[in-house]
């Protein structure tokens, strides 16, 4: 599996691994749980959410696996959520630049090291059940203003 550009800044003491841990619990705490992305976008029925939130409840289970042992939750369904989380979740080299734990030229320059000597040597050496058409998750690196 490919290194994260996360553990690509830390292995390179472009960051420390507490302030990567800091920003990351930032991120997550910034996203809306699974049961809110699922009931704003109508996903699953009131109804299944009542369901699911009950045997989670009841069986001491998180969410997903509330929803998996109640046949509600499908692959479909996890990309469809996976995807609606990309599209709203801060890159984490936004948030070490809004903290400044990191200068945005510092930041662009690891990660252009990071395409040219980890996304594509990966790339170029597919690995047996890894998906390799794409680059991943890269959207860390803050956009360049014109």
């Amino acid at each position: 599996m490919r290194k994260l550009f996360g553990e690509y800044l830390v292995e390179k003491s472009i960051v420390n691994r507490t302030s990567l841990v800091e920003v990351l619990i930032e991120q997550a705490a910034a996203l809306p749980s699974l049961a809110e992305i699922i009931y704003r976008n109508n996903l699953l029925s009131p109804d299944d959410l009542f369901n699911i939130f009950s045997y989670q409840v009841k069986n001491g289970v998180e969410f997903a696996s509330a929803a998996k042992a109640l046949g509600l939750w499908s692959d479909t369904l996890e990309k469809d959520i996976q995807n609606r989380l990309n599209k709203i979740r801060t890159p984490i080299g936004q948030l070490l630049v809004k903290r400044g734990l990191i200068d945005a030229k510092v930041l662009v320059d690891a990660f252009d090291d990071y395409i040219e000597n980890v996304v594509k040597r990966d790339a170029s050496e597919p690995v047996a059940g890894e998906e390799t058409s794409g680059v991943g998750q890269l959207d860390f690196v803050p956009k360049q203003k014109g």
